[in-house]
């Protein structure tokens, strides 16, 4: 029943993007040459909580960056990451390697190891790649480690020659979108909360470079004293009174910030249940306003216009994800955020096509994931299907039922996204009939839960055939044993597990959560296009890879995308 709506909802949204967006057939073909120069300067968007109905939404009051990259560009309006729990690391990771989760490793942006204890994707000791503070190495580390695969970062550098030599930088406020960009290769610069400013760590410099240090002189953000967000409209724009949700009963905090001034006093932590002043900083375009700065910069220090350099950067906005999780996906401080962000793209690709000429930069623009509606919205609204569920409650509830039935106690170590992981050691203290029948329980349980639509184990994915039409395959392409739990969830549609009771997440294998934006442009090679055929993700690494003439990663196995080069089973 679930999949037929979810279906039935997908075909309406595509036919809507139909009547949108369709041109005449010439701009639709995948055939017909397109000699693409190769470019000097490459700028990589990716926007964190970029669902693809955004750009549907509010085409119409987009006015620069994104207007351009929409109306110019090669535009694939039917691209979708392919997972069934999309999240950031994850999302980064598939961009960069062309695969998916099965292969690069990053199933989530923490998993939990055989004991229950959290591993994050960009862990790594202190001794290797120690994060780089104000006063030197620290006691954490954060590294490509757990990536394993190579990304095109790694083969633009790898094939640098004394004649041409690629440079590559991964800028992000997140750690995990940085690195999982980077990989080995490139130059991951993330802003580290602890310390207040952008860094990195020993896996990829010795000490914070020079250029980094002079920004964050500049740009303290410990100094400043209040959020000073000026809606990008005015108060009773349109955009606003069309789209922005004025409820926010169940957002995660009471405190609005779009449109208003708030004090902050970096160092001083609030109560419980509400959010530190840097996270509250984060939460504006003011943050991706810094990181474009950022970018500016790294340009500035790293471009030659005259040589035979090719400077590759990947620049992760991740303030729309950071607002969208507590504030909800049709928030005021949601919508606005796009038309700043729309501004700040348009300002990136003009310094650029300054920088090199509009001929040799290269754009593209996607995201990591999309974001659900909050659930308790769409259940007033009739979904009556919809819950959400909360993994406290979960756990208990299967704790309890294990612990009654079999005296076993603590079966359910932790949780981690969508997966429960279960107690290995009281497992093992049991025959093979008995544990099969313990997770069967456990099974069942989750499955009888209002909101869940069904329950996988790590066995059922690994070891059986999908059709890659169905929610099952999503599954499986991200399942990599030894991360993976032991109990995967697929929730109902609109529905997902959560640790709070309010808020929105982006957990589920539905095209609200899976559908992003995948535009590429490069005036005079890469223009006016819309590809309405369905693409991966996975197919931007090979096709950049491809354009700027060097191997593609070493797992990406897809094809390039379809409507840039005239050969067939390319």
């Amino acid at each position: 029943m679930i999949k037929k709506i979810a279906k039935s909802l997908a075909a309406i949204f595509v036919i809507s993007i139909l009547l949108a967006y369709v041109r005449p057939s010439s701009e639709l073909g995948t055939k017909g040459e397109v000699k693409v120069a190769k470019p000097k300067i490459v700028l990589v968007f990716v926007v964190d909580q970029f669902a693809h109905h955004y750009l549907a939404m509010l085409r119409p009051y987009l006015n620069f960056g994104l207007k351009k990259l929409v109306e110019d560009g090669i535009n694939f309006e039917r691209a979708n990451h392919p997972h069934g729990a999309p999240a950031t690391a994850t999302g980064h990771a598939t961009l960069s390697t062309g695969t998916c989760a099965k292969d690069h490793g990053y199933i989530l942006n923490a998993w939990a190891d055989g004991n229950g204890k959290k591993i994050r994707a960009t862990q790594d000791d202190a001794q290797t790649a120690a994060v780089l503070g104000r006063n030197g190495p620290m006691n954490y580390g954060a590294s490509p480690k757990l990536l394993m695969v190579d990304t095109l970062s790694d083969q633009l550098v790898a094939q640098s020659t004394p004649e041409h030599k690629n440079t590559v930088f991964s800028l992000s406020f997140k750690t995990r979108a940085a690195i999982a960009m980077a990989g080995k290769g490139g130059h991951a610069i993330w802003f580290n909360d602890d310390e207040n400013m952008f860094t990195s760590s020993k896996a990829y410099y010795q000490e914070i470079p020079e250029w980094v240090q002079d920004f964050n002189k500049r740009n303290d953000v410990a100094k400043i004293k209040e959020i000073d967000w000026q809606l990008f409209h005015p108060e009773n724009h349109e955009i606003y009174e069309q789209f922005a949700n004025k409820d926010y009963r169940f957002a995660g905090t009471t405190l609005r910030l779009a449109g208003n001034k708030t004090a902050l006093n970096f160092g001083q932590r609030e109560k419980a249940g509400k959010y530190d002043d840097q996270q509250l900083f984060q939460r504006t375009p003011m943050a991706n306003g810094m990181l474009a700065d950022l970018t500016k910069e790294c340009i500035d220090k790293h471009f030659e216009k005259d040589g035979s350099e090719t400077l590759f950067v990947w620049v992760g906005f991740s303030a729309l994800d950071k607002i969208g999780h507590v504030f909800g996906p049709n928030s005021l401080e949601m919508i606005d955020t796009i038309c700043h962000l729309d501004k700040q793209i348009e300002d990136l690709m003009n310094y650029a096509q300054n920088k090199a000429g509009a001929h040799n930069a290269l754009f593209a623009v996607s995201g990591d994931h999309g974001v659900s509606p909050i659930p308790e919205l769409m259940h007033e609204r009739g979904f009556g299907f919809v819950s959400r569920l909360l993994n406290k409650d979960l756990t208990n509830g299967m704790n309890n039922l294990i612990e009654e039935k079999y005296g076993i106690s603590g079966i359910v170590k932790t949780f981690k996204t969508t997966m429960f992981y279960l107690n290995k050691q009281a497992l093992a203290k049991v025959d093979q009939e008995k544990q099969n029948a313990i997770i069967e329980d456990l099974r069942n349980y989750l499955q009888a839960q209002p909101g869940m639509c069904k329950v996988f184990t790590t066995k059922e994915l690994v070891e059986s055939t999908f059709d890659p039409t169905s929610f099952e395959y999503l599954y499986q392409n991200q399942t990599y044993v030894g991360r993976t739990g032991d109990l995967i969830c697929m929730p109902n549609m609109y529905s997902f597990i959560a640790k709070r009771a309010n808020g929105t997440s982006h957990k589920t294998p539905y095209d609200y959560d899976t559908h992003v934006p995948l535009i590429l442009y490069q005036a005079g090679s890469l223009e006016k296009k819309r590809i309405i055929e369905k693409v991966s993700t996975t197919q931007l690494a090979p096709t950049l890879a491809k354009i700027l003439q060097i191997n593609k990663p070493s797992a990406a196995a897809q094809q390039v995308l379809p409507g840039i080069f005239e050969e067939e089973g390319n």
